[in-house]
């Protein structure tokens, strides 16, 4: 599972909840808010979507491709679609788009 880190860019503006988000779902993410208490743990997960978490305070520890990463502030991670490193998210959206049309079509 290919695995990619990325920082808060300055040029995006300053980080917020509200800037956060905004880059999330611009990226065509559903975004859901968790609060974790200090020491939470969660055993090794596999997803059947992409993925992306993002740190707005504190840090997190995470597990991903047999690889051990430090969330902090404003960084992000991606988790791509497992077994598909070629495949670019946008391709999968186009994809996913296509075909619901499609079904929309038939179902008319």
């Amino acid at each position: 599972m290919p695995v990619r880190v990325e920082k808060w860019d300055p040029a995006w503006g300053r980080l917020s909840e509200a800037a956060l988000r905004r880059r999330l779902e611009g990226e065509g993410y559903s975004v859901n808010r968790y609060v974790y208490p200090p020491g939470t743990f969660f055993p090794e997960l596999t997803h059947a979507v992409d993925k992306k978490d993002a740190v707005l305070s504190g840090r997190l520890k995470i597990g991903a491709a047999g690889r051990e990463f430090v969330l902090e502030a404003g960084d992000s991670i991606d988790e791509f679609l497992k077994g598909f490193p070629t495949v670019k998210r946008d391709q999968v959206i186009a994809f996913l788009e296509e075909a619901k049309a499609r079904m929309v079509a038939t179902a008319s």
